[in-house]
């Protein structure tokens, strides 16, 4: 026991150090290359918070236990919805943008029905099926794409304007699409693969001396691009170990694969999107906190699954169907309530979105000991 409890550790503190050197690291090469915040957000902050669900799903699939690969993406989203931007909400209360309310959530309200349509009418995915989510996946990027860039441009910012030189880049600006990784799956799991311990805690502390190094003087370029990579390194790892950890724990208690799946694995790989969002919010950049969440809940669902279909096709159990993918439904919803009151969500609303996790959370551990 002692062995996963070190790794759940080591896990949680990759992931802290490695959320905060990614966006510090993120804002400084933004601002020395001009960079708009678009691109950053698709090179850099996209490949950390979204690689572990990926790495995780495919790997489930291909040992041949579908349920920690569906109740990963499942379980992820609602955990993103419901704790990541929960949490920004009661750290820093913020209002929805008008193209998050236009693009971002009804997409993610489309793909949640359209995994639902194609698991409802075979009882889970083909091969097929999973090339149509990851075609679908490109074709919404390269949309988010084009009409970022149109507006980029009729906004006629100047280069200069973009990135201020003197002060934080404003990231706020990724569109929720844009904030998930797409990266080589085999590269993915060769990395999720390394013993996490290895690097996790010489990682995370290395990573503590540089963090503290941006607040006492300007990083240099080097210093910059060495946090990023650390970063990276570190938000998947750390959910390696996380995960790892986590479900030895869990198993030793003789719980399903579905409620590993849906529970440990889900946050385990969820703590990416909640340690960016968290120093996100600390920092103001709450658009990139509820980005960063919103669309890593589409790659899930398009990417995470297509991959592992396309690659490795499989059932997914009716418990699924009939309980966690209506409540993934419902949950990818709630953030067109504001819709009421201008499109703000405060701290009781955060609140009340962190209160229904864990009801849901106590529902299933509940169903699953009766």
């Amino acid at each position: 026991m002692l062995i996963p409890v070190l790794l759940v550790c080591a896990g949680f503190a990759s992931l802290y150090q490695g959320g905060n050197a990614l966006l510090s690291g993120a804002s400084g090469l933004a601002r020395h290359f001009g960079l708009p915040p678009l691109l950053v957000g698709l090179t850099v902050v996209a490949f950390a918070t979204s690689a572990p669900e990926l790495a995780v799903s495919v790997l489930a699939a291909f040992q041949g236990t579908p349920d920690i690969a569906v109740g990963n993406v499942l379980g992820s989203n609602i955990f993103n919805t419901l704790v990541a931007v929960g949490i920004v909400a009661v750290l820093s209360p913020f209002v929805i943008p008008k193209t998050l309310m236009r693009r971002e959530i009804p997409l993610g309200i489309a793909a949640t029905m359209l995994v639902g349509i194609f698991a409802w009418t075979d009882g889970g995915l083909t091969r097929m099926e999973g090339t149509v989510l990851g075609l679908t996946l490109a074709g919404v990027l390269a949309w988010i794409v084009r009409s970022t860039m149109k507006e980029m441009d009729s906004a006629a910012v100047p280069k200069d304007s973009a990135v201020d030189p003197g002060g934080e880049a404003d990231l706020n600006a990724v569109p929720a699409v844009l904030v998930m990784g797409t990266g080589s799956s085999a590269a993915l799991l060769d990395f999720a693969s390394l013993n996490p311990l290895d690097f996790a805690v010489p990682g995370a502390a290395l990573l503590t001396l540089l963090n503290a190094h941006f607040h006492v003087k300007r990083p240099s370029l080097l210093v910059r691009g060495l946090a990023i990579l650390l970063g990276l390194a570190l938000l998947v790892l750390g959910s390696n170990a996380l995960v790892d950890g986590a479900r030895e724990i869990a198993l030793s208690f003789g719980v399903s694969q579905a409620m590993v799946g849906l529970t440990v694995v889900a946050i385990g790989t969820s703590a990416p999107e909640l340690a960016t969002a968290v120093a996100a919010a600390r920092k103001g950049e709450t658009e990139l906190a509820l980005g960063n969440a919103l669309g890593s809940n589409l790659f899930n669902l398009f990417a995470v699954l297509g991959v592992a279909a396309a690659i490795f096709p499989f059932k997914i159990a009716p418990s699924f169907l009939h309980r966690d993918l209506p409540v993934a439904l419902v949950v990818s919803t709630l953030l067109m309530l504001p819709l009421l009151k201008r499109n703000r969500v405060g701290r009781g609303g955060g609140l009340a979105m962190l209160g229904l996790w864990v009801a849901y959370t106590g529902a299933l551990i509940w169903l699953e000991l009766r």
